[in-house]
């Protein structure tokens, strides 16, 4: 029993992103919060913790590049659409995208509540796959680094506070 509580969180780092990419609200920035809370805590190992968390999230961000090559030039085409960003708008974001696309991902994928529609945006346009997912994979190390600082120095600041034991049996009990 032991082994198989201590095996969760890691199913939970790799499991989480994906579920989030599919639409559950699952926000990256706090599993890569909570991922450096548990790694302050001792919870889990830093290589094996980066390398599911990295992977879910790769998988999660081409879900949506291909959700956006497949499925995209109809949603742009719709009335609705239009009413939100006329056929000039779009033409001029396009063009923007074609030239800056590369710095447009390393950005937005920093920021929450742009990160997906960057990511969908280059399917739609059909940036080339393999430049997609190297942009992405550069731009998700950063990411994934920053939070899980933010959570591991945050670790520090709860442990001299006295409350680390109960976030941590939270987080555990979350599954994370």
């Amino acid at each position: 029993m032991e082994t198989l509580i201590g095996q969760f969180p890691y199913a939970g780092l790799f499991l989480l992103p994906i579920l989030g990419g599919l639409g559950v609200p699952f926000s990256e920035d706090v599993i890569f919060t909570a991922c450096g809370l548990l790694l302050y805590t001792g919870i889990i190992k830093a290589l094996p913790a980066f390398a599911l968390t990295y992977s879910g999230v790769l998988i999660s961000d081409s879900m949506t590049y291909v959700l956006g090559r497949k499925w995209g030039r109809s949603i742009l085409r719709g009335k609705w659409f239009h009413r939100f960003l006329p056929a000039e708008g779009l033409a001029r974001l396009e063009e923007k995208f074609r030239k800056k696309g590369v710095y447009l991902i390393l950005l937005g994928r920093q920021v929450m509540g742009l990160r997906f529609q960057v990511l969908l945006f280059a399917g739609v346009l059909r940036m080339p796959f393999r430049r997609f997912l190297f942009v992405d994979a550069v731009a998700a190390i950063l990411t994934i680094a920053l939070w899980t600082s933010v959570g591991y120095g945050g670790g520090r600041g709860l442990e001299s506070l006295g409350i680390l034991k109960r976030i941590r049996d939270l987080l555990l009990s979350l599954g994370l």
